[in-house]
């Protein structure tokens, strides 16, 4: 079954707050706003909720009075700062194998996959459909993916390369004029999908620098699980819903009414208090190996309202008490 909680990675968002930060915004009050903190985006590999990252560059562009950030951010950074991923779109041997990367590997970077190729006579057409569900800040989203996408085609065609043809989601395109590489593009807006023309004769075209080794690029991230239990799951393991776990604060930071989201856990035959008992019990097991931290400690990190609580749900979950399991672990 389609997973309905919708992530990117981490590495994707910390370069475009960094160019925040240069604009002179507040990236902290801005981050705060959609229920997100540094904490959250500290490792490139963490899962953030797709939704918050929309809102986010939907409210910069306002309080910037940019409508055409999504443009701005993605050429004023270069690929390899999209981490792993955005390494190895750089280093392919020609941009058909690139765009072949982008394509295959997009799992790895977010778990809806909207991304595919069509092609014709003339031209190979990058095509994406937007995350379901997902309305606020749609059009910085599509003008940040635009933007990213000819930025990839550009490492191979050069920076005078621009879009024969290009086809938009949003009805209005409000700040495409600002985009100056897309001036001599036939544009078409209010389209069922986002489409980029790229010509065939250029799909053998290399790296307009110099390669590195495939050695010094990293290995890419393992693919981003599908399961609607599975992602809430990893959420909870990085720490997402911080340290105030429980079934209201869940529901509330994935946007989901409480009780629709305990239905739809129902379908799968669990809980979202057995998700987080089983959670607290995993993490109380790794605290208790590490032998540095007390049972004190240890009780107040889950959120227990004393040690006994923490015992008596530590032997229900295991069959041992906590000092019965570190004696033997």
């Amino acid at each position: 079954m389609q997973a309905n909680i919708f992530v990117v990675r981490a590495a994707h968002i910390k370069p475009i707050i960094k160019i925040l930060e240069k604009l002179k915004i507040d990236t902290n009050k801005l981050l705060q706003q959609v229920g997100l903190n540094q904490n959250k985006i500290e490792s490139e590999h963490k899962l953030v909720l797709e939704a918050p990252v929309w809102k986010l560059l939907e409210i910069a562009a306002k309080e910037l009075a940019m409508p055409h950030l999504g443009f701005y951010i993605s050429e004023q950074l270069s690929l390899d700062k999209y981490g792993v991923f955005g390494a190895h779109l750089c280093h392919a041997e020609n941009l058909q194998l690139a765009l072949n990367t982008f394509i295959k590997n997009i799992n790895t970077h977010t778990n809806y996959l909207n991304y595919w190729l069509e092609q014709d006579d003339n031209f190979i057409w990058v095509c994406r459909q937007g995350t379901p569900g997902i309305e606020f800040g749609k059009w910085q989203v599509e003008q940040h993916i635009i933007g990213f996408i000819i930025e990839i085609i550009k490492i191979y065609t050069g920076d005078k390369w621009y879009p024969q043809h290009l086809h938009i989601q949003d009805k209005l395109a409000e700040g495409l004029e600002y985009a100056t590489g897309l001036t001599k593009s036939t544009l078409k807006t209010n389209q069922p999908y986002t489409v980029i023309a790229v010509e065939k004769a250029l799909l053998t075209a290399k790296p307009s620098f110099q390669k590195i080794e495939t050695s010094t690029v990293d290995k890419l991230e393992k693919v981003i699980p599908h399961g609607f239990i599975n992602i809430i799951e990893v959420l909870m393991k990085q720490g997402y819903f911080d340290e105030d776990l429980n079934a209201t604060t869940i529901a509330k930071v994935l946007n989901i009414p409480e009780r629709k989201l305990q239905r739809r856990l129902k379908q799968y035959s669990t809980t979202l208090n057995y998700l987080i008992n089983e959670h607290k019990h995993s993490l109380a097991k790794t605290m208790l190996k590490k032998s540095i931290f007390s049972n004190e400690e240890i009780s107040k990190h889950l959120g227990y309202s004393n040690v006994a609580n923490f015992y008596r749900a530590f032997k229900l979950q295991c069959g041992q008490t906590p000092k019965q399991f570190k004696k033997i672990s």
